[in-house]
């Protein structure tokens, strides 16, 4: 029986995001879409709120636990259309950063690639002491 609370949410949740013109799936690629959709978060959201309200105790088992449902369907329908980005906005994307766009050579400190490092700018090796003949010398005493 509690299954049925979960498909009222899940189901309101998602006729209500169609309703208000949001794409049943995400823009391709979906591993980096960041597009609110139908599917996600409206209807995660939705079996989420709908489980942390069971967790608490809310619904007993009865009638009213169908109109708590919808109700939290209606709620995260709205939550997510109109809400969700304000609290948590989209990420910056490598196109609107313009530091990352920026060719690797015209980066400050790196040489341009057609042009050879200057000998100031070549690090000098440092010989190390010959540590082998000491540490032998040491052994034999």
């Amino acid at each position: 029986m509690n299954y049925i609370v979960y498909i009222i949410a899940t189901g309101s949740a998602l006729i209500l995001s169609l309703l208000l013109k949001q794409p049943l799936l995400p823009e391709e690629p979906k591993r980096q879409s960041w597009t609110l959709s139908a599917i996600f978060p409206t209807a995660v959201l939705a079996l989420g709120f709908t489980a942390m309200i069971a967790k608490l105790g809310y619904l007993t088992s009865s009638y009213t636990d169908y109109i708590i449902a919808l109700a939290i369907g209606v709620i995260t329908a709205f939550f997510s259309k109109f809400i969700l980005e304000k609290i948590l906005p989209r990420p910056a994307m490598p196109d609107e950063v313009s530091e990352i766009n920026q060719p690797i050579e015209k980066l400050p400190g790196n040489p341009k690639p057609s042009e050879k490092p200057s000998e100031s700018d070549k690090v000098s090796e440092v010989s190390k002491p010959d540590m082998s003949s000491k540490s032998q010398e040491e052994s034999h005493e």
